[in-house]
C-alpha cells in the first residue's frame, strides 16, 4: 500500500513540476524583457517615456512566485494531462509588461503602495519602541501612543533619515574611540564635526543615558529622538547591553548554525523525488502535530527547495523565521485596523502632541 501511495505521489510531483514554469526560467525571461526595455530607452534619448514595467523588481518576483503557486493549485484540481501545456503558457505570459500593467491597474497599486509605505513606517516605529524598552530596566514604560507619534513624524517630517545618519555618526565615533589604533581618527572626526555642526561629542555614563531617554518618554518629546544626545544615550546603553549578553562564541554558533542548515538543504536538494516527498510529508505531519514555528519553518523550507528557490536564501529565511512571523502578525493587525490607524496618525500629525 505504501509503495503504491509513494508511486502516486512521485508521479504527481513530477507532473506538477513538469508543467509549472520554473522560477529561474521566468526570471531569465523577465531579465531579457527588462534588458530590451533598457536598450530601447537609451535609443530614444529625446523621448520621456518611462519603463514598460509599472511594477518594481521585487513586486514582479512576488507575482511570479504567486503565479507558480496558483498553477500548482489549479493543476491539482483540474488534472495535468488535459491542461498542462495551457497552464505552462499562462505561467510564462505573466512576464509580459502588458499583462503585469493590467494586473497593476486592477489591484489599485497606488492604494497598495500607500498601505505598504504606512505599514513599513509603523513596523519600524514599533521596533524602535521595542528597542528602547529592552535597553535597560531603569527605562520607564513607553505608551503605545508613542508608536503612532513616531510613525506620524516619519510620514510628515522624515525622522527616519535623521535617525539613520545620527546613528551612523555616533556609532562610528564610538567605534573609533574604542580602538587604540584609530583614536587619532576619533579626535579628528570629533572636532571636524564640532567645527562643521557645533556639536561636541562627549562620553556618557549609563545612568545619564537612561535619564536622557526617560526625559524623552516623560515629556513626549519624540520629535527629539533623532538628536545626537539621544542617539548617544541609546548607543551607550546598547553597547553595554551587547557586551553583557553576547560573546564571540555566540557569533561562532550563529555561523556554525548557518553552515549546518545550508549543508542540509543542499543535501536535501540532491536526493531523488521519492525521498524528498517522504521527508517533506514527515516534516508537514510533525509540523501539524507539534505546531512549533521551527518545525513549520523546516517544512516550508524543504518545500522551497523543491520549488527551485536558492538554498542560501532559504537558510537566511530559517534563521530569520521569528522575525518573519512577527512581520506577518503585525501585517495582519495593520490590515484589520488600517483605516483607524490612518485617522489616528493624521490627528497626531495635526495636533503635534496628544
Amino acid at each position: 500500500m505504501w509503495n503504491v501511495l509513494g508511486n502516486i505521489l512521485v508521479n504527481y510531483w513530477n507532473g506538477i513540476f513538469g508543467i509549472a514554469p520554473s522560477i529561474h526560467t521566468t526570471i531569465v525571461c523577465d531579465s531579457l524583457v527588462a534588458s530590451l526595455d533598457f536598450v530601447n530607452l537609451n535609443l530614444r534619448n529625446n523621448e520621456t517615456d518611462g519603463s514598460v514595467y509599472i511594477l518594481t523588481l521585487f513586486e514582479r518576483y512576488v507575482l511570479y512566485a504567486l503565479t507558480r503557486s496558483v498553477i500548482w493549485g489549479v493543476s491539482f484540481l483540474v488534472g495535468l494531462n488535459r491542461y498542462g501545456n495551457a497552464l505552462d503558457i499562462l505561467g510564462h505570459l505573466v512576464v509580459l509588461p502588458s499583462v503585469q500593467n493590467y494586473i497593476s491597474k486592477k489591484i489599485q497599486r497606488s492604494e497598495y503602495i500607500k498601505d505598504a509605505g504606512l505599514f513599513a513606517r509603523y513596523y519600524i516605529s514599533l521596533n524602535i519602541i521595542r528597542l528602547i524598552k529592552a535597553l535597560d530596566k531603569g527605562i520607564k514604560p513607553v505608551p503605545n501612543y508613542a508608536i503612532f507619534r513616531i510613525t506620524s513624524l516619519a510620514s510628515y517630517k522624515g525622522i527616519y533619515s535623521k535617525i539613520y545618519y545620527t546613528f551612523l555618526y555616533i556609532a562610528l565615533i564610538q567605534i573609533l574611540k574604542e580602538c587604540e589604533t584609530t583614536y587619532l581618527y576619533y579626535k579628528a572626526v570629533k572636532y571636524a564635526y564640532y567645527y562643521k555642526f557645533g556639536y561636541m561629542f562627549n562620553s556618557m555614563s549609563k545612568t545619564t543615558a537612561v535619564d536622557v531617554i526617560n526625559l524623552i518618554i516623560e515629556g513626549n518629546r519624540w520629535d527629539h529622538l533623532a538628536s545626537l544626545d539621544v542617539m548617544n544615550a541609546v548607543i551607550t546603553i546598547l553597547k553595554q547591553h551587547i557586551r553583557s549578553n553576547f560573546t564571540k562564541m555566540d557569533i561562532y554558533n550563529y555561523v556554525e548554525t548557518f553552515g549546518l542548515l545550508w549543508s542540509l538543504l543542499l543535501f536535501y536538494g540532491i536526493l531523488n523525488n521519492t525521498l524528498q516527498i517522504y521527508i517533506l510529508c514527515i516534516s508537514f505531519s510533525m509540523s501539524i502535530g507539534i505546531g512549533s514555528i521551527d518545525m513549520i519553518s523546516c517544512a516550508l523550507a524543504l518545500n522551497g527547495v523543491l520549488m527551485g528557490l536558492p538554498s542560501i536564501l532559504l537558510t537566511f529565511i530559517l534563521l530569520c523565521r521569528l522575525a518573519i512571523v512577527d512581520i506577518l502578525k503585525e501585517a495582519h493587525f495593520y490590515i484589520n485596523n488600517r483605516k483607524d490607524m490612518r485617522i489616528t496618525i493624521v490627528k497626531i500629525s495635526d495636533n503635534g502632541t496628544q
